[in-house]
């Protein structure tokens, strides 16, 4: 092991997102988000509150993917 460091969410965001968002840009129509099995029923509670619309929902093997539009 060479390093251990916290845990940062940004980490999983999509390299041409993080700059939009950074930038300010205009994001995509839709998006898709990935919880973690545990979370799933959280994030779709969550996501209508932030003003997003779920699309779709469907399951991978890490968890559930949400297809949202914001």
């Amino acid at each position: 092991m060479q390093a251990v460091i916290p845990y940062e969410p940004y980490y999983k965001i999509q390299s041409s997102l993080l700059e939009a968002i950074l930038k300010d840009q205009p994001l995509p129509d839709e998006l898709k988000v990935a919880a973690y099995p545990d979370t799933a029923g959280e994030i779709r509670t969550l996501l209508p509150k932030m003003g997003a619309r779920i699309l779709a929902q469907e399951s991978s093997p890490f968890g559930e993917v949400f297809t949202v539009q914001g």
